[in-house]
């Protein structure tokens, strides 16, 4: 078991496919040295980091998807709204009619 970033053990997996990038100078040292304060190897940091990034960058899209569907079923409830029940009818009509007391926010049920 190898060792990540984080410390915890990661289970060896295959590896089939090769990830190649052509850095400077002055990047390939702020990476050798980031790895060696880490205690890990420059390949095993480099596959963390872009693991890391690529989870974060998808969970952002995810929720901001779901938010997006989120506020159609808003604005789709905004447009279309049930029509009020008894309840809700029983409340104007006490706020209407000044018999509402502000000071008690919890309704009767």
């Amino acid at each position: 078991m190898k060792k990540t970033l984080s410390g915890n053990l990661e289970a060896p997996e295959a590896k089939s496919t090769r990830l190649v990038a052509r850095v400077s100078q002055t990047t390939q040292d702020l990476i050798r040295n980031a790895a060696e304060l880490s205690g890990v190897t420059i390949s095993q940091f480099l596959i963390e980091a872009a693991r890391t990034k690529a989870s974060k960058i998808i969970s952002e899209a995810q929720t901001i998807q779901l938010s997006m569907e989120g506020a159609d079923s808003f604005f789709a409830a905004f447009d279309n709204p049930p029509e009020p029940n008894e309840r809700l009818k029983a409340a104007a009509a006490q706020y209407f009619e000044g018999e509402y007391d502000t000071r008690n926010y919890r309704a009767a049920r």
